[in-house]
This record gives structure tokens, C-alpha cells and sequence, in this order.
């Protein structure tokens, strides 16, 4: 009678997320876990494909691949920052003007040890202006900015050889030129806060923290293509500006009269003039003829029109 034997497989398997900051440490962190004994690794949904390529050469230069199967991009999105960076990559967008969905998710970082060379070729690899230096634990310790950048390089920088200034730069370290003063806020703040922070501090970005650990960050050209939103200038159509009363319910009153015509409304922001009692009115509108809302428009009492444009 034949004999059964039962044989054990013991699959040793681990999670890994190729894009949370420190972004340069993800892959010693899976060779950690090949060492523990990983057999098979799962990456989270790659929402990033740059950023990804860049980690698997990392990993392909650890000789990890050799050591370890990886389930690449198999799983469900678990975060806010890769559904938003998917939804903007494949078309939609939530409607939040909140800095948790304007910010960057998972940015690009750096260490305070790298040389400012290694700072600046990252920065200029991922077109980046503003570069969040964390320590071995993952903690905001500093920024790399432009500025910092240039400012490391000496003033009278014709005097020397491109040999000479690579060779000083080389031996500057991002802790010796980081700001470590950093102002950061947090994923809930309003844009409109957190662009009034930017220009009071005359400062380019901000990082973005939740419960101490950095989630995003986000920078004047964020807050840029926020505003371009706002007035709708992705999309055709007339830009209006007009003067109103500072009273109740102009706004309403404007909206009303445009609707009324069959006009939509893709934009519509709302700012004071240098007379107290007088507001403006800037907002884009679509299906309805130039003529027919700039009567419509006139003949709304106290309504002044400033100007009509095809956009």
C-alpha cells in the first residue's frame, strides 16, 4: 500500500509601500524584511509609475529580486493621496478645497547626511523646488530650498573650475543648508489658510503633517491650480466681471438672472473693491449668448458690468 506524506509549505510573505516618505529608505527597508525571511513581498497599487520605476531599480541594484517574489500593484487604495493622484491622473477630482486635496501626497525626501549635489540632482529629477529632509525614523527635521541651493554655491563661483565647485559642494551636507525652522500645518486646513500663511511668511511651501508624520506637501503652484479651478480657466467660456452693493443677497440675485437665461456657472469668486460699500464679481458662464447676458446683466439695478470676454 503506497505511503502518503504530508509536506509543509511555509510561505513567508510582507507588505511594502514604495512611495511613503523617506522615499530613498523603502528599499533597504524591503531588504530588512528579505532578511527576516520575506519570501514574497506585496507593493501597495502603484498610483505613481515614475516613482515606482525608480524604486525597482534601487531594488534590482540591491540584488533584492534575486532573493524575493514581488506582487507588484496588487491590492486596494488605502489612502486619500493615492485615490486623489489616481483621480487626477484618470480623469475627475474631488471637490474639497482642503489642503489634503491640493497637496502632493508621498513626496519626494531626502537626509540630512546626503550631499547638497545628491539634493539637487533629486530635486532636479523630479522637477521639485522644495525637498523635506527626514531622519532615520521618518521625522521632518528640515527643508531644501532653491534658494538654499544657490546659496551654497560660493558667490564669486566664476573664479573656480566646475571640478573645484562639485568637489565643495560634495562635501556640504543638506543638514548644513536645510531650513530647520519649518512651518508645517496640517491635511484639514483650508487652502485659502494655508495660502494666507505662505504670503504673510513670503514662503513657497508647506509640508503636511498628520499626527506628527509628513503625508504630503504642498507649494505656491499648488495654490495655483487651486485658483485656476476657481475661476474655471480650463474651460471655455465668458469671463464677467462686475460691481455690486455690499448687501445680502447680491450674489444670489446675480446667479438667479444668469440661471434664468439658461446660463451655468463653472466658476465664481467674490472680492472687495477699494470703496467699502462697493464688492466685485468675477465668475465664467457658459451657454448663453454675449448679447443676452450683458442685457441681462444691465438691466439688473445697482449691477455694474466691468467687463465681458471670451475666454
Amino acid at each position: 500500500m503506497p505511503v502518503v506524506r504530508a509536506v509543509h509549505f511555509t510561505l513567508l510573505g510582507a507588505a511594502a509601500n514604495p512611495f511613503a516618505p523617506p522615499f530613498d529608505y523603502r528599499p533597504l527597508r524591503l531588504g530588512k524584511k528579505v532578511a527576516a525571511g520575506a519570501r514574497f513581498v506585496q507593493t501597495q497599487l502603484i498610483y505613481n509609475l515614475e516613482r515606482f520605476k525608480t524604486y525597482m531599480a534601487r531594488v534590482r541594484d540591491l540584488g533584492l529580486h534575486e532573493r524575493v517574489y514581488i506582487l507588484a500593484g496588487v491590492g486596494s487604495l488605502k489612502s486619500v493621496g493615492a485615490a486623489r493622484s489616481m483621480a487626477d491622473k484618470a480623469g475627475g477630482s474631488g471637490g474639497n478645497m482642503l489642503v489634503k486635496d491640493q497637496m502632493t501626497p508621498h513626496p519626494v525626501c531626502g537626509r540630512p547626511e546626503m550631499p547638497v549635489t545628491e539634493a539637487q540632482a533629486l530635486m532636479q529629477e523630479h522637477s521639485i523646488r522644495h525637498l523635506p529632509i527626514l531622519d532615520a525614523d521618518g521625522a521632518l527635521v528640515g527643508l531644501i530650498t532653491q534658494r538654499a541651493l544657490t546659496q551654497a554655491v560660493p558667490s564669486d563661483v566664476k573664479k573656480f573650475s566646475p571640478f573645484v565647485i562639485n568637489y565643495v559642494l560634495a562635501k556640504i551636507k543638506a543638514r548644513n543648508i536645510m531650513v530647520k525652522d519649518v512651518i508645517t500645518i496640517g491635511e484639514d486646513m483650508a487652502i485659502e489658510e494655508a495660502a494666507r500663511i505662505m504670503a504673510d511668511r513670503k514662503i513657497g511651501c508647506l509640508p503636511v503633517m498628520r499626527d506628527g508624520e509628513l503625508v504630503g506637501i504642498i507649494s505656491d503652484n499648488d495654490l495655483f491650480n487651486a485658483m485656476v479651478n476657481l475661476l474655471g480657466a480650463r474651460r471655455a467660456g465668458l469671463r464677467v466681471t462686475v460691481l455690486q452693493p455690499d448687501r445680502a443677497g447680491e450674489v444670489a440675485r446675480i446667479s438667479t438672472a444668469i440661471a434664468e437665461k439658461g446660463g451655468y456657472l463653472s466658476g465664481f469668486v467674490t472680492y472687495p473693491t477699494a470703496d467699502p460699500s462697493i464688492w466685485a464679481s468675477l465668475f465664467k458662464v457658459t451657454n448663453v449668448p454675449k448679447e443676452k447676458l450683458i442685457e441681462t446683466l444691465n438691466n439688473l439695478p445697482d449691477i455694474r458690468v466691468q467687463d465681458v470676454r471670451d475666454v
